[in-house]
């Protein structure tokens, strides 16, 4: 049975339902982000673009960040607001992944019915086709696509274009990468026109103002004793730290405010530990004192015995 994964806008897509569709569930992707991590009008602009050009009319976007500025993320909150009449395919390359692992995770994500050509008969074209014939509007989503190598990323836009051209229903084409994989779609279509993609959307990093409220969103959520709320922790110079630090990119802020949490830690446990130490040393002087009188007194004791 097919998964619903239409928007509830109370939560993101289940772990269940993101591993199923080819991502992992990163701890820092809790259910209540959404909101927060795409409040910029840019960005919700650019959301409503991918939208609509994935939804209607079956396009070629690439999504384009540095390592680390929320690429994934990004990609979830579309397969969490899509459409619920698009049916998706989601696959994370790794290093060294190549078209045919790909063609093979579509094939076992989009299975036909039973009685249709062995999938293993049918070339991944076709596949395709054959499953577009009852699923007009699908959806292929590839994350860090900068990971394949070029000969693969033309196979992939070539086999998009392909079928658009030889089937009225076409197939909707989502990537991320970063700016390496911008140079290579140029790259291919200097070569061949069919490998290009429609769209190319910059996913900013947070500025100042959405690095503070990010982070005491997350400081709010990872309190665990309510009457003990931990959204104030970070003051807004440890905030500004932050920023200056991650410049907004999301894996640089997580780094940056485990850093300042860990300061603000070591911060009362500086000077316990130097009163602590000047107790210790009274106690053992002392402890040397009172054993020095208390052997000099044996002493006296045992000389006057003897």
């Amino acid at each position: 049975m097919r998964e619903d994964h239409t928007p509830a806008n109370d939560s993101l897509l289940s772990a269940t339902q993101l591993s199923a569709l080819g991502l992992a569930y990163e701890p820092f992707i809790t259910p209540k982000d959404a909101a927060l991590l795409y409040n910029d009008s840019h960005q919700e602009m650019s959301t409503n673009i991918v939208l609509k050009s994935l939804a209607n009319e079956a396009k070629a976007i690439v999504l384009i960040a540095e390592s680390g500025a929320g690429k994934t993320t990004f990609l979830r909150k579309i397969l969490h607001i899509t459409h619920a009449d698009i049916e998706s395919c989601a696959c994370r390359i790794g290093a060294g992944q190549t078209f045919q692992q790909i063609s093979a995770k579509i094939k076992q994500k989009w299975s036909l019915p039973d009685g249709a050509e062995a999938p293993a008969e049918l070339s991944i074209e076709n596949h395709v086709i054959c499953y577009l014939q009852k699923h007009p509007k699908l959806l292929l989503l590839i994350d860090d696509a900068d990971q394949l190598d070029l000969a693969s990323l033309a196979q992939l836009l070539q086999l998009k274009h392909r079928i658009e051209q030889t089937h009225p229903h076409a197939l909707g084409l989502l990537m991320t990468g970063d700016h390496k994989l911008k140079l290579q779609i140029i790259t291919l279509e200097e070569a061949n026109p069919s490998c290009s993609a429609n769209y190319q959307i910059n996913i900013r990093p947070l500025n100042r103002e959405q690095t503070h409220r990010y982070v005491r969103f997350r400081l709010s959520n990872a309190a665990s004793d309510a009457n003990h709320p931990a959204e104030d922790l970070l003051d807004h110079a440890a905030l500004d730290a932050v920023y200056k630090a991650s410049r907004g990119n999301f894996t640089k802020i997580h780094a940056a405010s485990i850093e300042a949490l860990n300061q603000l830690q070591r911060r009362p446990l500086t000077q316990p530990p130097r009163k602590s130490t000047r107790l210790t040393a009274i106690t053992i002087i002392g402890l040397v004192t009172i054993l020095v009188l208390l052997t000099y007194y044996l002493a006296v004791q045992l000389g006057i015995a003897y």
